[in-house]
Parts: structure tokens; C-alpha cells; sequence
């Protein structure tokens, strides 16, 4: 008895972590991002390896991610709380943004917030689902079609 207690416990204690937690991706401006493909990432390399997984991430979008910030055509900034937790790093906190660095305008931007048992790899990875859903959600038609293709109006 004393054993499915425990369990049962461990059980509750690891849902209520695990599920405390709040997570927005919102496309402010689709036409940009649909026409602006070369990222410049904010950042240094960390321990975290969240630099590495912003990279990933955008890639996996279909971005470029370029170490010459002359030729990006958006910025990527990313801040995070992280913190050592008994045997691994958990995230409190991870923000995102992807800025047009000719007019500062913000188009996109992401957000996480809570605690979970998950790395930081894979909270980042989960927020570029989310900002890929998101994308595609907002997605814009070209104002110009490909050859051999008929737009209906």
C-alpha cells in the first residue's frame, strides 16, 4: 500500500510539473518572413547548446542561418532563463524574436514560460514546431505566380 502511495505520488507530482507551463508562438508580419529567408543569430555559444538549436530550428523552417550579419536579412535574439536542477539544466524561460534589421520592425515572436522536466534542446525544439505551425497557419499566397500556374481570385 505504502508503495502505490509513493507511486501514485511521484505520479501527480510529475504531471502538475510537467503540465505547468505556457507556450506562444505569434506571427506578426508574414509577408516579410515570406520573402526573408537569411537569419543572423544574436548569441554565444553556451553549454545549453541554445544557440545551436535556434540554428537548428530556423533550418529546419527553411531559413539560412549566416555568421555575416551584413548579408542577414532578419536578426534572430533569444533570452533565457536557465538554471542547474538537482542532476540537469531546466528552462523557466525561453523568449524569441526574429527582427527586419532595415526597418526594427518585429515579425516574429515566441515565448515559453513555465517549469518541465524537459532539456533546453528540446524546449527549443518544441517552440519551432509551434512557430512552425504558426507559420504555416499565417501563411501568405505570392503576389506573383509561378510559370504554368493559374491563381483563382
Amino acid at each position: 500500500m505504502k508503495t502505490l502511495i509513493t507511486i501514485a505520488s511521484f505520479l501527480s507530482t510529475l504531471f502538475f510539473v510537467s503540465g505547468c507551463a505556457f507556450h506562444r508562438a505569434e506571427v506578426l508580419d508574414q509577408k516579410i518572413l515570406a520573402n526573408k529567408k537569411i537569419v543572423f543569430i544574436y548569441g554565444l555559444e553556451d553549454p545549453l547548446e541554445i544557440k545551436e538549436s535556434v540554428s537548428d530550428g530556423l533550418i529546419n523552417l527553411g531559413f539560412k542561418v549566416t555568421e555575416n550579419k551584413a548579408e542577414a536579412e532578419l536578426i534572430a535574439d533569444y533570452k533565457h532563463r536557465c538554471y542547474w536542477d538537482v542532476i540537469h539544466y531546466t528552462c523557466s524561460e525561453i523568449n524569441f524574436f526574429l527582427t527586419d534589421p532595415k526597418t526594427k520592425k518585429l515579425v516574429l515572436k515566441s515565448r515559453f514560460l513555465g517549469d518541465t522536466l524537459y532539456t533546453p534542446k528540446t524546449l527549443v525544439a518544441d517552440m519551432f514546431k509551434k512557430v512552425g505551425k504558426e507559420l504555416q497557419e499565417n501563411a501568405v499566397q505570392p503576389l506573383i505566380s509561378p510559370p504554368g500556374v493559374n491563381r483563382k481570385h
